[in-house]
C-alpha cells in the first residue's frame, strides 16, 4: 500500500511527518506501531524532524523550492488482541509547497510574495518557481497518480487570512485526473483513491474554538488525560468554513473532493501535530489549551508534542485501502 501526502505551501507537511514519529511512539491503543526504512537518508529525515519538535520544541523549516527528494516510511503495526500485523508505506515526494500551485496564479504574485510572515507549522522563505521545477512537478503529478491514498493538509488559519487553498488543489487534481484517465484507471468517472482530509492546527483557539461549543469544550474538560476530536466535529467545521461564504476557496475545495473521489473512500480528522497543552492536573483546561508561545517574535512549542489523528488517518486508509482490495 501506498500513501502520498498533499498540501499547500505552509500547511504543514514537514510538521506532519516529525510528529508521525512521536505519533507511533505515543500510541496506547490495541495496537503498536514502528514507524521505520530501508533507507538510511528516510530514518534520518525522521529523526531529525522529531528531534526539532520534541527537543526543541521548534517547528521545522519548510521544504525550500528546487529540493525533489523521494521519501519511503514504513509502518508497522501490530494488534496486541490477536497478535495480527498490518504494514504499510507512506511515500512522499519531498517537493516545496509551490508545485503545487497554479501556474497562472502563481505568476501573478511575483517571485517573492509571502515571504515575510512567521507560521505555526512551517517558516516561509521560498523563492519563485523556475523552468527546472517542471520537471519536479511532473514527478509529483505521476507520484500522487499511483499512490493508493492521499493524505490531504487544510490549513483553516491561512484559508481565513488568505483564501487561497483552492489554487494549490484546483489544477494539481485536473493533472492527476487526467493521467489517470489516460492510464485507464478511473473508475467510473472518479479516482480510484482513498482520501484522508486533515484539517491541521485544531490546538488553534481560531480553530477550536470555532469548531466546538463551550459546552462541547467543557466536556472534554471532564476527561483525564489529552482529548481526542471525533472525526464528524472536523466534517462539521470543513462544512461551516464553506457555508460562511459559499463562494470561497474551501467551498470550491469540496466541491472538487467531492465531484472527484468517490464519497465512501473520504474521512475528515481534527488534527495537530504538537497536540493541546496540557496541565499539571492532566486535564485539558478549556481556557487554556493553546501549545504554541510567540518568543522574541519566533514561535516555539510550549509543551511536550502530543500530536492528535496524525497517525489515525494514515492507519484508517490502509485499513480501507485493505478492505476495498478486493474490487479495485
Amino acid at each position: 500500500m501506498r500513501i502520498g501526502l498533499w498540501g499547500a505551501t505552509y500547511s504543514g507537511k514537514t510538521t506532519y511527518l516529525g510528529a508521525l514519529k512521536l505519533a507511533a511512539e505515543q500510541a496506547r491503543s490495541r495496537a503498536s506501531w514502528r514507524v521505520t526504512s530501508k533507507d538510511a537518508g528516510a530514518v534520518s529525515v525522521l529523526s531529525e524532524l522529531a528531534n526539532v519538535l520534541a527537543v526543541k520544541r521548534m517547528f521545522p523549516a519548510g521544504t525550500q523550492v528546487g529540493t525533489n527528494t523521494r521519501l519511503s516510511w514504513s509502518f508497522l503495526g501490530q494488534n496486541h488482541a490477536n497478535e495480527s500485523h498490518i504494514e504499510f508505506a507512506l511515500e512522499f515526494l519531498d517537493v516545496s509547497g509551490r508545485l503545487f500551485e497554479d501556474q497562472w496564479t502563481r505568476d501573478d504574485k511575483g517571485e517573492n510574495a509571502d515571504v515575510d510572515e512567521l507560521d505555526f507549522d512551517e517558516v516561509r522563505g521560498e523563492p519563485g518557481l523556475g523552468t527546472r521545477d517542471e520537471v519536479a512537478k511532473e514527478q509529483l503529478v505521476e507520484h500522487l497518480v499511483t499512490c493508493d491514498g492521499i493524505i490531504y493538509l487544510f490549513d483553516p488559519i491561512r484559508e481565513e487570512d488568505d483564501g487561497n487553498g483552492f489554487q494549490y488543489f484546483n489544477q494539481m487534481l485536473d493533472e492527476v485526473v487526467s493521467r489517470t484517465f489516460t492510464n485507464g484507471k478511473l473508475v467510473g468517472n472518479r479516482l480510484p483513491h482513498q482520501l484522508a482530509v486533515c484539517i491541521t492546527k485544531f490546538d488553534d483557539p481560531r480553530v477550536l474554538g470555532r469548531a466546538m461549543t463551550p459546552r462541547d469544550l467543557a466536556v472534554l474538560a471532564e476527561k483525564p488525560g489529552r482529548p481526542r476530536i471525533e472525526q464528524k466535529v472536523a466534517r462539521r467545521y470543513f462544512s461551516m468554513l464553506c457555508q460562511e461564504r459559499p463562494d470561497n476557496s474551501a467551498q470550491h475545495i469540496r466541491d472538487s473532493i467531492l465531484s472527484n473521489f468517490y464519497l465512501d473512500r473520504i474521512s475528515f480528522h481534527a488534527t495537530s501535530s504538537i497536540g493541546f497543552y496540557i496541565g499539571p492536573n492532566g486535564r485539558f483546561d478549556p481556557a487554556d489549551y493553546a501549545n504554541v508561545v510567540s518568543e522574541r517574535g519566533q514561535f516555539r512549542i510550549r509543551a511536550r508534542p502530543q500530536p492528535m489523528n496524525v497517525l489515525e488517518p494514515l492507519v484508517g486508509l490502509a485499513n480501507r485501502i485493505r478492505r476495498a482490495d478486493g474490487y479495485r
